[in-house]
């Protein structure tokens, strides 16, 4: 199965991320660009990819011990940007103005906990998005450029995190499919930096 660790949102979260979405097709659309569903709007902790029986229950594992570590904290959404960058995009996102830094310990939590228990490391660095739309063509590039140019960049919604999920993905012709397999409460204490509890 293909497992992935992500933070999800909630629906009131999600209908002003698609909102969102929905105005920067209006700035320019093309058919180049393929826009996310709204079931793929989260954001992604550490792609597992495919593993066996034995590796999702050590990924169960990990999801427990990481859950005792890290306290439940605020994001605030906004910002469109471009991987690998506005030059030539690959992929538009909505950014974070608030709450990166404690998304991205939750993930290096995950990351460092995974690898006690013989994941392959992670070859980059964790940048916390919301993938909104995919480039596919030259012509959806420049749509793209012009999006990013005239994206609004305030902030759009807030959310309190106090739990994540551990998701199945399965590939069909038409997409994949989402699954929560579980999800996780968050249960560290904010006076104790997750980062140093051991």
């Amino acid at each position: 199965m293909r497992l992935f660790f992500a933070v999800l949102l909630p629906d009131d979260v999600l209908s002003t991320a698609l909102k969102y979405q929905s105005a920067l097709r209006r700035i320019k659309d093309d058919p180049g660009l393929r826009w996310c569903g709204s079931d793929q709007l989260h954001f992604t902790l550490r792609f597992m990819g495919e593993v066996n029986m034995q590796r999702a229950t050590r990924a169960v594992e990990t999801a427990g011990i990481v859950r005792e570590r890290i306290a439940p904290f605020n994001l605030t959404l906004g910002g469109a940007g471009a991987f690998p960058n506005i030059d030539r995009p690959s992929v538009l996102w909505l950014g974070l103005k608030r709450g990166a830094e404690e998304l991205g310990v939750l993930a290096q939590s995950l990351e460092s906990t995974l690898a006690e228990r013989g994941f392959r490391g992670e070859n980059r660095a964790f940048q916390p998005h919301l993938s909104l739309a995919r480039i596919k063509t030259w012509n959806a590039e420049k749509a793209a450029i012009s999006i990013l140019i005239h994206a609004p960049s305030d902030e759009i919604a807030s959310m309190y995190v106090d739990r994540f999920a551990l998701v199945k993905s399965e590939l069909k012709p038409t997409g994949a499919i989402y699954t929560v397999v579980d999800q996780y409460i968050l249960t560290g204490s904010a006076e104790q930096p997750a980062a140093l509890i051991e």
